[in-house]
Parts: C-alpha cells; structure tokens; sequence
C-alpha cells in the first residue's frame, strides 16, 4: 500500500475520526482508514504535504479503463454529499486518496470491483 503523507492536522483529526468510529460498533466503516493511517508520513510543519490530497482538497482524477474524467472534494464524512461532488474520506476512494500526489495511479475497490485511476489536479482552496 501507498505510504501516506499527511500534514500533522489531517492526521490528528482523521486518527481520532478513525477512533470514534471503531469504538461506535460499526469498526469496519474504519477499517480501510486505519490502515492508511499505520503507513502515514506526518509532516508537523503546515504547507509541507505541496500537491498531496487531504481534507478539504479539489480533485481531478481519470478513469484508467475509459477514460472518465471525475472532480470531487475530499471531506470529512458530515459533509459528504455525492450529488455535490463531496466525498468522504471514509470512502473506499476518499481513504485511497489521502496523501495522493498529482500523476499517481493506483487502484481501489468499491462493490463492482476495482476501479484504476489517475489523480491529475489537487487543488487546496484554504
């Protein structure tokens, strides 16, 4: 799995959102964050993650098998709205994007099977 690197915040909130989960009685909901968490570099000096996709991030990505081009904002999951172009981190995408840099490809599972694509734009709006 890709290492994950994460500013010191992204990471202390998504910790503790992980750890609220687990301990809700629905742990699996938490599962796919907690192990992108283990593998986290945390960098504790604000603006030294440059270009890589956390909470709050814009998103561009391309569908490696046909070529679909998707935009969503990665957020926490009480402001999740699909229809608004606005996905949880607890996603199977949201959790695999954490981290992510502009040109990586990398694949993750949803229920029809695994789904390839490219991360093209990361924009961060402040």
């Amino acid at each position: 799995m890709h290492a994950c690197a994460l500013t010191d915040l992204d990471y202390r909130r998504l910790s503790a959102l992980s750890l609220a989960l687990r301990r809700s009685g629905r742990p699996e909901r938490a599962e796919f964050l907690h192990r992108r968490l283990r593998e986290a570099v945390v960098h504790d000096v604000p603006g030294t993650v440059p270009g890589g996709a956390g909470i709050g991030a814009s998103v561009s990505l391309t569908d490696l098998d046909d070529g679909s081009v998707y935009e969503y904002r990665l957020v926490l999951p009480k402001d999740a709205d699909i229809s608004l172009g606005r996905i949880s981190v607890l996603t199977p995408l949201g959790s695999a994007l954490l981290g992510r840099g502009v040109g990586e490809s990398f694949g993750y599972d949803c229920p029809g099977g695994t789904i390839n694509v490219r991360l093209d734009r990361v924009r961060h709006d402040g």
